[in-house]
């Protein structure tokens, strides 16, 4: 497997999410993890999903991607929703799916704040993983929008302080 990407996973192990990381941090990491995934064969790439199931470190992938989604909206970029999506191809659905819609339906409401296409960004990288995280992914586009609404998770997007946070509603 490619050092880059094992390098920038030893590093998403080190890295706190028991505070929100700094938008910058994020951004690296979630950038340099994506584009090291995106570099390796099609077996390396599912051989990284194991790996990461193993080190049980969904749940730092998928707080990740809800991060860089706020970051997305807060900086007015929609490139970072195609790594945070990314996020869930490396992930690869090996949890619960329950836990990865919640975290997409940051994604959904960030890509209409940024004016970014949801489905056709799912459309571009949704082959890049596993079969079930394809399937996950592109399932997850076609349900009907009520459903993938911040509320329908009992989450709220929060601007008191100027910049966009998903909190609990």
């Amino acid at each position: 497997m490619n050092n880059a990407f094992v390098d920038e996973l030893a590093n998403l192990e080190q890295l706190s999410l028991r505070l929100r990381p700094k938008p910058e941090v994020q951004i690296a990491i979630g950038t340099r993890l994506t584009a090291a995934f995106v570099d390796l064969s099609r077996d390396e790439r599912i051989a990284a999903t194991n790996r990461i199931a193993k080190a049980e470190l969904w749940k730092k992938i998928l707080a990740l991607s809800g991060y860089l989604a706020e970051t997305a909206v807060n900086m007015d970029d929609p490139k970072l929703l195609k790594c945070a999506l990314l996020l869930h191809v490396i992930e690869g659905f090996t949890y619960d799916y329950r836990e990865n819609f919640r975290r997409l339906v940051l994604i959904t409401y960030a890509a209409r704040d940024t004016g970014a296409d949801f489905s056709s960004l799912v459309g571009k990288i949704a082959g890049l993983g596993t079969d079930t995280a394809g399937k996950y992914l592109r399932q997850f586009a076609a349900r009907d929008p009520d459903y993938n609404q911040l509320s329908s998770f009992d989450i709220r997007a929060d601007r008191s302080t100027g910049m966009l946070r998903f909190v609990p509603a």
